[in-house]
C-alpha cells in the first residue's frame, strides 16, 4: 500500500536534509515524498531538486509563495497514495520504523480510518519533553471529539497517518492561522475509527521565525481564534460534549475579546462579529455549564455566550481594569 509523503518547504536549508534523510531511512519503502517548494529564496528548493535526481520516489512541485495551507493542499491534489501524511520541513521521524507498524495496523484492521503516533515537543531544545498519548482505539465520532477536547488526541495532522480518501474532499484553509485545528470537524466527518497508537516519534522543532511561532498581530490572532472556534463549534453541536466544550472555549474566547479591546490602532468592529462566538440561552448555559469550574468562570461563561460580545467588552472594560 503505497504512502503520500507531503512537506511543504520554505526557506529551511538548514533543516530540509535532515527532514528527508528521516524519511529515506524508513524501512517501509513503498512511499512518494512530495516535496511542495513554496517560493523559496535560498537554496531549499535546489536541495528538493537534488534529492529528486536520486530517488525517484521524490517528486517535487515549485510554486509561488502562498503559505503552509497552499503547498499541503498541491500536495494532497496530487497524490497517489492509499495512504497519507504530513510532516513539516523543519522536523524529522526519529525512528526508521514508523511507517511500517502504521502500515501494518491498518493492514490488520481495514477499518481505521487515522492511525496517530507520539510527539518529542521543542526537540533539540533546553524544553524538549516527549508527549505520549494514552494508547486507545476510538470508534465513533463523538469519542473522537472527546478525546481531541481531553487532549489524548493531538490536535496537529503531522503526527497522523490517514486514509486518502479522508482527503478527497477536504483542504486546509488559506491564510489560516491554525489550519490544522480548522479542519478537524471535516476530518472526523469523514472518520469511523481512530487509534492512538504506541509507536516511534515524531520531531516537533521549535524555533523563531518558524510559520507557527512567528510574531503575532490582531489579524493573526483573529484568525487562529477563527479556527478554533470552527473546531469548537463544531463540538458544541453534540449535546455531551457542551460542558468539556465551553471550558476550553471561554477562556479562548475572553482572551481573544480581551485582546482585540486592548488594541489601539484596530477598528474593532472589523475585527469581530456576533457570527464567530457561541450563543446559548440561559436555560441551556445552565443544563451546559460544567460544574466543577470556579465562580468567576461561570460569570465569563455566562457573560460571553448569553449576553454577547459587546457586553464581555464593557464588562472587562469595568471590571478587570484593562486587563
Amino acid at each position: 500500500m503505497k504512502l503520500s509523503i507531503i512537506v511543504p518547504v520554505y526557506n529551511v536549508e538548514e533543516y530540509i536534509i535532515e527532514c528527508i534523510d528521516s524519511v529515506l531511512s524508513q524501512t517501509y519503502k513503498d512511499w512518494e515524498l512530495i516535496l511542495v517548494n513554496d517560493g523559496s529564496t535560498d537554496n531549499s528548493g535546489k536541495i528538493c531538486d537534488e534529492y529528486a535526481l536520486k530517488d525517484n520516489r521524490i517528486n517535487v512541485i515549485h510554486k509561488e509563495n502562498e503559505g503552509l495551507s497552499s503547498a499541503r493542499n498541491a500536495g494532497i491534489d496530487v497524490a497517489k497514495g492509499e495512504y497519507i501524511t504530513f510532516i513539516d520541513s523543519d522536523d524529522v521521524l526519529l525512528n526508521d520504523d514508523i511507517y511500517y507498524k502504521i502500515i501494518k495496523i491498518f493492514n490488520e484492521d481495514n477499518s481505521i480510518d487515522v492511525v496517530q503516533y507520539d510527539v518529542i515537543h521543542k526537540w533539540k531544545s533546553s524544553e524538549e519533553h516527549k508527549r505520549e498519548y494514552p494508547f486507545k482505539t476510538y470508534c465513533n465520532k463523538q469519542d473522537i471529539l472527546e478525546g481531541y477536547l481531553t487532549e489524548n488526541i493531538h490536535v496537529s495532522c503531522c503526527d497522523k497517518v490517514f486514509k486518502t480518501e479522508i482527503f478527497k474532499n477536504i483542504r486546509f484553509p488559506l491564510g489560516q492561522i491554525s489550519e490544522d485545528i480548522a479542519i478537524i470537524p471535516n476530518i472526523v466527518e469523514h472518520t469511523n475509527k481512530l487509534q492512538v497508537s504506541e509507536i516511534g516519534y515524531y520531531g516537533y522543532r521549535y524555533r523563531d521565525g518558524s510559520i507557527t511561532i512567528g510574531s503575532y498581530d490582531i489579524k493573526k490572532i483573529k484568525s487562529a481564534y477563527i479556527s478554533c472556534y470552527k473546531y469548537l463549534s463544531y463540538c458544541y453541536s453534540y449535546k455531551s460534549l457542551r460542558p468539556l466544550v465551553l471550558k476550553k472555549y471561554v477562556s479562548l474566547a475572553w482572551n481573544y475579546i480581551s485582546k482585540v479591546r486592548q488594541s489601539n490602532n484596530i477598528n474593532v468592529t472589523n475585527i469581530y462579529n456576533e457570527d464567530i462566538f457561541i450563543h446559548t440561552s440561559i436555560r441551556e448555559l445552565f443544563n451546559s455549564m460544567p460544574k466543577d469550574i470556579p465562580l468567576s468562570l461561570k460569570l465569563k461563561t455566562f457573560v460571553i455566550c448569553v449576553l454577547g460580545v459587546r457586553a464581555t467588552m464593557s464588562f472587562q472594560k469595568i471590571f478587570t481594569h484593562n486587563r
